[in-house]
């Protein structure tokens, strides 16, 4: 029984990595769409002499509102589950599909850190530190 369990760990664990990577792929790519989309007006502020951390300073904050929006989805999945679980298994049953009291702080830390990474992957190859 340890050694499934074991098992269905790695491969839980397997499957979040690659849910996060594949998460910072997407909101970098968002964000490269972005830049080029306004690539006519960076260049006009580039021009103007504004630096590139004031042009980079929109998209980074773009970049953690869709984190903090995507936490907020999966927060709502999961309480929508967890209300599910109750209805068909009854309130006697206490399965643990979440843990409130941590799942709230640490969602929105990875929520913040993937829309960070993602953000500034997207932004290094177009706007130079």
């Amino acid at each position: 029984v340890d050694s499934i369990v074991e098992n269905i760990l790695g491969i839980s664990m397997l499957f979040g990595v690659t849910i996060f990577i594949i998460a910072v792929i997407l909101i970098s790519n968002t964000i490269r769409l972005i830049i080029h989309a306004r690539q006519e007006a960076i260049e006009t502020m580039h021009l103007l002499g504004a630096t590139n951390s004031f042009i980079r300073f929109p998209f980074v904050a773009e970049g953690i509102i869709q984190g903090i929006i995507g936490s907020g989805f999966s927060l709502l999945i999961l309480y929508l589950l967890r209300s599910l679980q109750n209805y068909l298994l009854g309130p006697l049953v206490k399965l643990p599909l979440v843990d409130p009291p941590n799942l709230i702080a640490y969602n929105i830390i990875f929520g913040l850190m993937l829309a960070l990474i993602g953000s500034y992957r997207g932004i290094s190859k177009y706007l130079p530190k």
